[in-house]
């Protein structure tokens, strides 16, 4: 290939992948496929994505395919692949100072690190993102580090702390939009489990938020087989189900 048409080829490139970030926002496509539980064409689209970000030399492009990938291994289960890609996301991010993607580095490294048992760690990375993030004027990321946070001082058997940092989310939830959040729903159930445990009368009705968050989010898509990987291949939708139907069950056993 001539060096000249190697540009053009790249130069097409770069602006195919600017243009697609521009109508799947941030995240791409992969987070797309990640929400409705398509974990494996997940993880081929941001392997092509990485590859191409690679050739192009482009660091900021690397460094969020490997903070989704932190986040897509946390999901699947594989915690010190997830800590490894999110860390190495957050080195290239704060060697370019780029703080936006630091916040999300932090946050899908300390969901590994809460995962793996370092809940003092996970804590201190959430509690990091958080601050990025509200200096960012990012409120509705901030509160989905902060949602982290909530479950790290609860594994830590502080539900006093947790109980704190699940008030904030439910004040910002009264008005604040969760739209743009990589996990909508895990933000719901936070506040459901925290209030649960604090044995607050608020839990309850946090659960049944929860619920018809995901019924709304689902009854958005049209398409039969994606709705059900939707509901059945995520883990924490299909534990909000389940949940639904043995109250369910429980209630329609008290009324015979």
């Amino acid at each position: 290939m001539q060096r000249e048409d190697a540009v053009i080829v790249n130069t097409i490139m770069r602006q195919a992948l600017v243009a697609a970030q521009e109508v799947m926002g941030e995240n791409g496509l992969n987070a797309v496929l990640r929400s409705c539980g398509l974990y494996g064409r997940a993880r081929a689209c941001l392997d092509e994505t990485g590859d191409i970000y690679r050739q192009l030399g482009d660091w900021r492009g690397e460094a969020l395919v490997r903070s989704n990938l932190g986040l897509l291994e946390h999901l699947v289960g594989d915690q010190t692949a997830a800590a490894e890609e999110s860390s190495r996301a957050l080195e290239i991010a704060r060697d370019r100072g780029d703080r936006r993607l630091q916040g999300y580095a932090l946050t899908h490294q300390a969901h590994a690190m809460l995962a793996l048992g370092r809940t003092d760690e996970a804590a201190a990375a959430y509690v990091e993102a958080g601050a990025l993030r509200r200096e960012l004027g990012l409120a509705h990321l901030a509160v989905e580090s902060q949602a982290g946070l909530a479950r790290a001082r609860l594994a830590q058997g502080r539900t006093g702390p947790a109980l704190a940092a699940a008030e904030e989310i439910l004040h910002y939830l009264e008005s604040g939009p969760v739209d743009g959040t990589e996990e909508p729903l895990r933000i719901y159930w936070t506040c459901c489990q925290v209030l649960r445990a604090a044995q607050d009368a608020r839990g309850e009705a946090a659960s049944r938020q929860a619920r018809r968050v995901l019924s709304e989010r689902a009854e958005r898509i049209h398409d039969p087989a994606l709705r059900h990987s939707f509901l059945e291949e995520v883990a924490l939708h299909r534990q909000v189900r389940e949940e639904a139907a043995v109250e369910r069950s429980s209630r329609e056993a008290a009324g015979r």
